[in-house]
């Protein structure tokens, strides 16, 4: 692997580690607050999504838009919520192990107009989980009670 590859990879474990330090730090009832196990579902289906959109460009194949996916209700406790979010960064960095370094320059075409790199979107995904991290932070105050 390349410097700029491990850079990228050292990025994304960071980040996703600095998110699951703010998910101990929940207590029992902001887990069953909908709207904080959202907030994490939405993380790792983030994750889903970029692994998707890097292995469809690869295989030349069309990218499939960024659909909604709903959170599965039971999907509220401290421990199924970590597995997501270590399962879904998990088969991200496994993917992103795979490329090189000039890859991360490849452009992909998103919805909407957008052209970015496999490089921005990675980033996309170590931004998406600090401002995951500051909407459950008890300083920058957590998502409103419904």
């Amino acid at each position: 692997m390349g410097d700029r590859l491990d850079a990228v990879l050292g990025a994304l474990a960071a980040s996703r580690a600095a998110l699951a330090e703010h998910l101990d730090r929940l207590t029992d009832d902001d887990l069953q607050r909908a709207e904080v196990a959202d907030l994490l579902w939405e993380a790792g289906v983030a994750d889903d999504w970029t692994r998707l959109v890097i292995d469809q460009s690869l295989d030349g194949r069309a990218l499939a838009p960024r659909a909604p996916r709903a959170r599965p209700a039971y999907l509220m406790t401290r421990e199924l919520l970590r597995a997501w979010l270590d399962q879904t960064r998990g088969v991200l960095v496994a993917r992103v192990r795979r490329l090189a370094d000039a890859d991360l320059e490849r452009s992909v075409d998103l919805d909407g107009g957008r052209r970015q790199t496999y490089a921005t979107l990675l980033l996309d995904a170590v931004e998406r989980d600090a401002a995951c991290a500051a909407s459950l932070d008890p300083e920058a105050g957590r998502p409103p009670r419904q």
